[in-house]
């Protein structure tokens, strides 16, 4: 598996126009989730948010590339 960039939650500000999102997760990742929103003075919901954001741009990123391999 690749490793990728990820930011840390102490690197992420909140910048863009925000649309709500409700989903179920396992408690153990909201867990961690919520221990580490909260050292880094910020809500649940925004770290949340920005393991969205990363998580798209991968994706996109490797979708991306997986398209120029098969066009190789």
């Amino acid at each position: 598996m690749k490793q990728f960039d990820r930011r840390l939650p102490r690197d992420m500000a909140m910048k863009k126009k925000r649309v709500p999102v409700s989903a179920r997760i396992l408690e153990e990742t909201n867990a961690v989730l919520a221990v580490q929103a909260k050292k880094n003075q910020m809500s649940l919901a925004e770290l949340v948010a920005h393991v969205l954001d990363d998580y798209v741009i991968w994706l996109v990123k490797t979708l991306k590339e997986e398209e120029d391999k098969k066009k190789r």
